[in-house]
C-alpha cells in the first residue's frame, strides 16, 4: 500500500500531502455503519484499518497523521465530527469485538478467531488512544476531546473489552468454580490481549489522565466510575507474573487510581457512579471483590 511504503517517491509523497487527500481520510472516520450507527471499524492484523491509515504503531509510521494534524485549519463543525469520531469510536470497535453491537467485516464465531477478533480490537484502541493523546498535545482540540467526554468513553471501551476477554478466558479454560486453571498447559487468553490493554493504560490512557486533562483527580475519578479498577484487576489476572507490563501497571496506573478511591469523590465514582452507569453489567461490589480475589 501506499502508506506502508518503505520509499515513497515525490509522487507517492504529493499524494500523501495532497489537501484532497486528508478531505478524504478525514471523511472516512466519519462514516458510519447503517444499522446502529456504529462507526466503520474493518478488522486487520495490526487493528482497525482505518485507524492503521493514520498511524501504523507496529511499524512507527504516522501515515497520513497530517489529515489530523491540520484539524485547526478546517471549518469548526467538521473539526467537532472528526474529533467525536475519535472519541465515541472506542466503545464502538470494544462492543463490535465482543459481539454487543454491529459492525463491518465478518462474524467470528470459532474460539480461535475470537480470540484474534480481541486481539484486534485491543491493537486498534490502543492506536486511537496514542493518536488522541497527541492530538490533545494542542490545547485547541485538546479542549473539544474533553468536551466529548473522551475519558468516560475510553474507559469503558477498556472496561468492555476486557470483560469479554476474562468471561471467554473463564468460560473456556478456567477452572472449577469460577477459579483459574491450575493447568500450565491451559494457555490463558492471548498473553498479547492483556498486554495491550495495560501498556494503553500505564501509558498513553494514564498520560491523558494526568497531563491533558483539566483536573486530573477529577480525570482519574471518572475513569473510574468507567471502569477503570476493574480493567486492572483483569490485567492483574492474566498478566505473567514480573512481566514487564503488569510491573508498569503497579508502578504508574495503580497508584493514581487508589490515590483517587480514598477520597469522596472516589468513592462515589467506584460504587454509585460506578453501578449506574454498568448496571446490566455487572454485579457491583460482588464482581470487584471476586475480581480482587483471583488477583
Amino acid at each position: 500500500m501506499l502508506v506502508d511504503a518503505e520509499d515513497k517517491d515525490e509522487w507517492q509523497e504529493e499524494v500523501l500531502h495532497r489537501p484532497q487527500t486528508a478531505d478524504l481520510v478525514r471523511t472516512l472516520l466519519c462514516q458510519t455503519e447503517p444499522r446502529e450507527g456504529s462507526y466503520h471499524y474493518i478488522s486487520d492484523v495490526d487493528g482497525c484499518a482505518i485507524l492503521s491509515l493514520l498511524w501504523n504503531a507496529r511499524k512507527g509510521q504516522k501515515c497520513f497523521f497530517p489529515a489530523l494534524t491540520q484539524l485547526n485549519t478546517v471549518r469548526p463543525r467538521a473539526r467537532d465530527k472528526v474529533i467525536a469520531s475519535l472519541v465515541l469510536r472506542a466503545r464502538h470497535i470494544a462492543e463490535i469485538a465482543v459481539g454487543k453491537r454491529h459492525g463491518l467485516g465478518p462474524e467470528f464465531v470459532d474460539e480461535d478467531d475470537f480470540e484474534d477478533k480481541l486481539h484486534c480490537a485491543a491493537r486498534s484502541l490502543s492506536t486511537l488512544t496514542v493518536l488522541a493523546l497527541n492530538l490533545m498535545s494542542d490545547p485547541a482540540l485538546s479542549c473539544i476531546f474533553l468536551k466529548h467526554n473522551i475519558i468516560f468513553e475510553y474507559a469503558p471501551a477498556f472496561f468492555v473489552l476486557s470483560k469479554g476477554a476474562h468471561s471467554h478466558y473463564m468460560e473456556t479454560r478456567g477452572g472449577a468454580n469460577g477459579t483459574l486453571s491450575s493447568d500450565p498447559q491451559e494457555a490463558r487468553v492471548s498473553q498479547a490481549i492483556w498486554a495491550t490493554i495495560a501498556a494503553m493504560l500505564s501509558g498513553s490512557f494514564r498520560t491523558i489522565l494526568t497531563e491533558r486533562a483539566r483536573r486530573s483527580n477529577s480525570a482519574v475519578s471518572a475513569a473510574i466510575s468507567g471502569g477503570l479498577l476493574q480493567t486492572i484487576l483483569r490485567c492483574f489476572i492474566h498478566l505473567l507474573p514480573n512481566s514487564r507490563e503488569l510491573n508498569a501497571l503497579i508502578d504508574d496506573a495503580l497508584p493514581i487510581v487508589l490515590r483517587s478511591v480514598q477520597t469522596k469523590k472516589g468513592i462515589y465514582s467506584l460504587s454509585t457512579a460506578y453501578a449506574k452507569h454498568f448496571s446490566s453489567d455487572s454485579a457491583g461490589g460482588d464482581e470487584l471483590s471476586a475480581l480482587m480475589d483471583l488477583a
